[in-house]
């Protein structure tokens, strides 16, 4: 209906390219998101939107470009530079996903997210040490499961079984009854 009302609305676009990508029309999302750009060359949720279905599509190297587009637009928007970071963990370049969320953890610094992010980055490269610098600086800006969750995970890597039980009876005390992943708490607390 939005479009129906405004055809050359870039919020319209990228909401109808939403849509789409949700329902799994990743090339029909592109070439909204395309649109958008089209008619707000400047618009970051458009550029975010657009990698994020390059990266659906199979499309890792537009998607990255992508990216890097919207966080060079707003350099201080540590929202296109935490997806950045997200799209770099996810494909396993660590180095670079180690750098970006560096850059977002500058820009918010008291992000529990993104300091959870940051540990998480750490425990991929076997940095265990600065993983759990981060890890407990996200739980103390704010406890969450998955933090506790992955500094429990941590403790088991490195042998420190007791720790790693504290940590995951936490991460299961603050799980809500819904919690997708509740097997894998539950699973680590019995490896611990």
């Amino acid at each position: 209906r939005a479009l129906d009302l405004n055809g050359s609305s870039a919020d319209a676009r990228v909401a109808s390219g939403v849509v789409l990508s949700l329902g799994g029309d990743q090339e029909g999302a592109i070439t909204e998101f395309r649109r958008a750009i089209s008619i707000d060359p400047l618009n970051t949720d458009a550029l975010r939107e657009l990698a994020a279905a390059y990266d659906g599509a199979g499309r890792t190297a537009d998607a990255e470009a992508s990216y890097r587009r919207a966080v060079a637009l707003r350099p201080n928007d540590w929202v296109a530079l935490a997806d950045l970071g997200v799209f770099h963990n996810n494909h396993e370049q660590y180095a670079e996903a180690e750098k970006d969320f560096l850059g977002v953890v500058a820009l918010v610094p008291d992000s529990a997210a993104q300091h959870r992010n940051l540990g998480g980055v750490y425990i991929a490269m076997g940095r265990f040490p600065d993983a759990e610098r981060e890890l407990l600086k996200s739980i103390g800006l704010g406890p969450t499961t998955s933090a506790y969750s992955n500094l429990g995970a941590l403790y088991l890597y490195v042998g420190r079984y007791r720790d790693a039980i504290g940590a995951l009876l936490e991460a299961i005390r603050l799980a809500p009854a819904s919690y997708r992943r509740a097997y894998t708490l539950w699973g680590n607390l019995a490896d611990a």
